[in-house]
């Protein structure tokens, strides 16, 4: 996208693309819970849709212990991602934004 001024910007997502969330919190989830959950069959955010015996105020809970506990601040960056936005950067017409879905408690973490 062609911005104000002549930049470029990027618009990059955070999970899947700068990190993996899903599998650090499917296996906390599974640790805390003892549902197996196969990331293939999920098909909404709320994955207490789809899956059986996760409900809201479970996903809820872990949710806030994940990132209380600094899982979410601390997942590693996917390969490649550091790299990349060493080159987007590099040219001065270029600018990142970080655009993503992100429940309030995360907003410290990722601001």
């Amino acid at each position: 996208m062609i911005g104000e001024f002549g930049k470029r910007v990027f618009c990059l997502d955070l999970d899947g693309v700068v990190f993996d969330f899903c599998t650090p919190f499917r296996d906390f989830i599974e640790k805390h819970t003892g549902l197996k959950i196969d990331l293939s069959t999920l098909d909404s955010y709320y994955w207490y849709n789809c899956i059986n015996g996760l409900t809201k105020k479970i996903w809820d809970d872990l949710f806030d212990r994940f990132t209380e506990e600094g899982r979410y601040r601390n997942l590693p960056v996917l390969p490649g991602v550091i790299d990349g936005l060493l080159a987007i950067t590099s040219n001065p017409n270029n600018i990142v934004a970080f655009c993503t879905a992100r429940p309030k408690i995360t907003v410290m973490d990722t601001a």
